[in-house]
């Protein structure tokens, strides 16, 4: 009886890389994932409910305003998904910190057109510290996304 299975080369599974920011990259990832989720969420629910808040937030003529910051936040919230996906399937491979790195600039990117918005359309006045405090925490994340993979890229 020949027994083909002894001429197969095994399954090599990748040796753990031990990269210096694994831990910390992959809990600023998984948080980007909770809060970008309920980001998205949120932002669905003020389109749902545009016609009703729209007298207080501008009246009729700045409904095409808020449209776009609301398209720019569900591409922002996506964005970050996304990013927290790849940052908890790449964090202990120090090949990808270059990447990881270039999401993390795109993030703040987006966030910095994000802000833009916010103060455009008077946002901050009506919104509040609720505004100010999620582009503060947004800054943090995006700063702290790139720390990590910074970390994982030296000695690489």
């Amino acid at each position: 009886m020949d027994n083909n299975m002894n001429h197969m080369q095994p399954y090599e599974v990748p040796p753990m890389q031990n990269a210096p920011g694994k831990t910390m990259l992959k809990v600023v990832s998984i948080v980007f994932i909770v809060v970008c989720a309920l980001f998205i969420f949120g932002t669905l629910i003020n389109i749902l409910l545009l016609n009703w808040t729209l007298p207080y937030f501008g009246g009729e003529a700045m409904r095409g305003a808020w449209i776009i910051y609301y398209g720019v936040n569900l591409v922002f919230g996506t964005f970050g998904i996304i990013m927290g996906i790849m940052g908890v399937r790449f964090c202990n491979d120090r090949s990808k910190a270059g990447f990881l790195q270039g999401l993390g600039a795109v993030y703040l990117t987006i966030m910095v057109i994000d802000l833009i918005l916010v103060f455009a359309l008077g946002a901050v006045t009506y919104l509040g510290f609720m505004a100010v405090g999620g582009v503060a925490f947004d800054l943090i994340m995006g700063v702290l996304f790139i720390i990590a993979a910074t970390f994982n890229k030296q000695n690489h």
